[in-house]
């Protein structure tokens, strides 16, 4: 699988993302599972990771200019990540008052989109 550190490292990288993101002012940027596939890091790890990067950032960055973070996932990873999500919300309100974030499911639509389309042109909500 790796040296043991690959938490840390998707943490790194989805927080540098967003610092990308960040500075050139995008409002949304979509994730895949990171290394959940040839590089077969658990998804347990992968989404603990995901949970813990946005957490910081969206705390230590309130006026970042990023409203929405996508995770596109394959249909059976979802439970996985619904689960490990959900729990750190759960803690997070436990804690402090946050807005009551759900996990949306959306689909591709199935239509011709162009260069200038917005990602949400391509979603439709299950």
């Amino acid at each position: 699988m790796g040296d043991g550190e690959e938490q840390s490292k998707i943490e790194t990288t989805i927080i540098n993302c967003l610092q990308i993101a960040d500075k050139y002012q995008w409002k949304s940027i979509a994730f895949p599972a990171i290394s959940t596939g040839i590089f077969c890091v658990p998804k347990t790890i992968c989404a603990k990771a995901f949970d813990n990067a946005i957490s910081h950032y969206w705390k230590n960055f309130p006026h970042t200019t990023i409203k929405n973070i996508w995770l596109c996932l394959i249909e059976e990873d979802y439970p996985v990540f619904e689960k490990i999500l959900n729990q750190g919300k759960i803690q997070k309100e436990e804690s402090q008052e946050n807005e009551n974030i759900g996990i949306p499911v959306y689909e591709l639509k199935d239509v011709e989109l162009d260069d200038n389309s917005d990602i949400l042109d391509w979603m439709v909500k299950k």
